[in-house]
């Protein structure tokens, strides 16, 4: 390998991590600082995950079931009497159970004014609403759902939001400082991944509104709708960029991980005459 060659090899890498670090430390930042308002069927879903609760909503545990024990041994007390004689001992009741409370279920009614929320709850609502067949304009439901419904109860879209959004902060400032490189872009290539699954393929091929089997049909000219894609696309292919060069010699993982003594190539052989 040449000089140029060499010096190219671990300098390109570091244009591909400036990149990734930048964006998705702004991405993740934004997530997770950031507050929008929500309401209606959004703000409905947020609340069945246990993340808001309806303003001014009373809670369904009053202050006298609170402590039931102490509220039974109130009265008048009275002076110690002379143990009565000894009776046949009554069978004792057999308590009831009380009934389990149900889990609430909220709906849009409840959530007439908007409500603050962190902007990596939009995730929460992405992922729960994947796990649910749509119905399409006729009434039938569609043919696949974008992620299984498991993954749509408490806590997973909450759990997944979070997730995402770390990977995002975090791996984007491991990438920019060369640390643990090729795990943190694999991690963010599957967030991309995933992305463009439940933003864009997924919802086509659901719609039954599709190009090429699975690209969105957006009209070609429209550069508008397909930017979304392209750069989600961009940082996909980059993050596969970087886990498959990994951070190069100007890096932390370069300086921690990379052997120093490494043998000189070979001069070729001279041919002789």
């Amino acid at each position: 390998m040449s000089a140029r060659q060499g010096s190219g090899s671990s300098i390109a890498p570091i244009f591909l991590r400036l990149c990734l670090g930048i964006t998705f430390v702004w991405a993740g930042l934004g997530k997770v600082m950031n507050e929008s308002a929500v309401s209606g069927d959004a703000a409905a879903v947020l609340a069945n995950m246990g993340v808001i609760a309806p303003p001014g909503k009373p809670t369904s545990m009053g202050p006298r079931d609170a402590m039931p024990t102490l509220m039974s041994l109130t009265g008048p007390q009275d002076q110690p009497k002379e143990p009565a004689p000894k009776e046949p001992a009554a069978t004792p009741p057999v308590s009831t159970p009380a009934p389990a409370a149900s889990t609430p279920h909220y709906t849009a009614a409840d959530f007439p004014e908007p409500v603050k929320i962190k902007n990596v709850h939009f995730i929460t609502i992405m992922v729960a609403n994947a796990t649910v067949v749509p119905m399409n304009d006729k009434g039938e439901p569609a043919k696949t759902r974008l992620l299984p419904a498991a993954l749509g109860q408490p806590p997973w879209p909450v759990v997944l939001a979070w997730g995402a959004a770390i990977t995002e902060l975090v791996g984007g400032a491991m990438i920019l400082v060369g640390l643990f490189t090729r795990f943190w872009a694999l991690g963010l290539a599957v967030v991309m991944g995933v992305a463009m699954w439940l933003t864009q393929f997924g919802p086509a091929i659901q719609a039954g509104t599709t190009q090429l089997l699975f690209l969105p049909a957006y009209p070609a000219k429209d550069l508008q709708a397909w930017m979304p894609l392209f750069w989600q696309f961009s940082l996909f292919c980059s993050a596969m960029d970087v886990l498959c060069l990994g951070a190069g010699a100007l890096s932390l993982d370069g300086l921690f991980f990379m052997k120093s003594g490494a043998p000189a190539p070979k001069p070729p052989a001279e041919k002789v005459a």
